[in-house]
């Protein structure tokens, strides 16, 4: 760990969570029940005491999505370093990583499903309304979904764009 982490770490991390505690996302009482301590010790890392590793990580698994995200957030804050929380309702093939195999498998699995509802409908076939409404909702959730992963693998393709103004003129010199 570098000089910078050791620093400064412990204090915005220490902010942090105080300030899940006071906005209800992550209260002291379920700090302590997630980390099996006394109250007592939840206040005292409130006040300065570091918290290990394996508890932190032990908070960022328990707590929800808004909580690993603040947690991490705090630990990159100041570095060159981001991260990104992945719905593991994206990951479809369960192998840690949202592609575009997890994406499209998925999709095209439904959409297939639907089509097959459907010819059966043209051809002649009485259809059973509630299956092929339950089909079609599930089609479009897939869709919704393969929509927001699709974003975030571009996201995580396209590379970061600095906020770049453009240089006024003043009197015509720039």
């Amino acid at each position: 760990m570098d000089a910078y982490c050791e620093k400064s770490e412990p204090a915005v991390i220490n902010e942090t969570l105080q300030q899940l505690d006071q906005s209800g996302i992550l209260t002291a009482k379920r700090m302590a029940h997630i980390l099996g301590l006394a109250m007592n010790s939840i206040y005292r890392y409130f006040n300065g005491t570091q918290l290990r590793h394996d508890q932190l990580r032990l908070l960022i698994q328990h707590g929800d999505s808004q909580v690993g995200a603040a947690l991490l957030a705090s630990l990159t804050s100041g570095t060159p370093h981001r991260h990104i929380y992945i719905d593991d309702a994206l990951d479809f093939d369960g192998d840690g990583d949202v592609d575009s195999h997890d994406v499209f498998g998925h999709l095209l699995e439904a959409l297939d499903a639907l089509s097959n509802e459907m010819r059966l409908v043209h051809e002649g076939h009485a259809p059973d309304l509630p299956k092929f409404a339950e089909l079609t909702a599930c089609v479009m959730r897939r869709v919704v979904t393969a929509e927001r992963a699709i974003a975030h693998i571009a996201a995580a393709q396209s590379p970061a764009q600095p906020n770049r103004r453009k240089a006024r003129t003043v009197g015509g010199v720039r």
